[in-house]
């Protein structure tokens, strides 16, 4: 899918693709670019974002196997249950029930363990 450059959302886009807003070289770049070569790097980091979201659904995917993995491992040594093997999580790493912590601190997405205990 294409999209037309946008001067507004430039910085959001490349915040997006790359995790940090532009530099001033970028700007520099930018400003004197023609609509073509402006064109050209919307689409650039278009692609670099589409790349970094395929990639962060594998991240995520392999995150959850290890954490499913882990919370069998727990039920195994003597938790009750799901819920109990997440709170021993919880307390291994400090998160003091901050479910959204606790999700980052094992790189699963933000709500996964929330689903799967309910």
């Amino acid at each position: 899918m294409n999209y037309t450059f946008s001067d507004d959302c430039i910085s959001d886009l490349h915040k997006d693709a790359y995790g940090f807003r532009p530099k001033m070289g970028f700007w520099t770049r930018w400003s004197t670019a023609t609509d073509a070569e402006k064109q050209q790097e919307w689409d650039r980091l278009v692609q670099v974002l589409e790349q970094s979201i395929e990639e962060e659904k594998i991240n995520f995917q392999s995150s959850i196997a290890r954490l499913e993995d882990r919370i069998q491992g727990l039920i195994e040594l003597g938790a009750k249950n799901r819920a109990m093997a997440i709170r021993w999580l919880d307390e291994a790493f400090r998160t003091n029930g901050d479910t959204e912590f606790l999700e980052w601190h094992l790189g699963v997405p933000y709500g996964y363990l929330t689903k799967t205990v309910a």
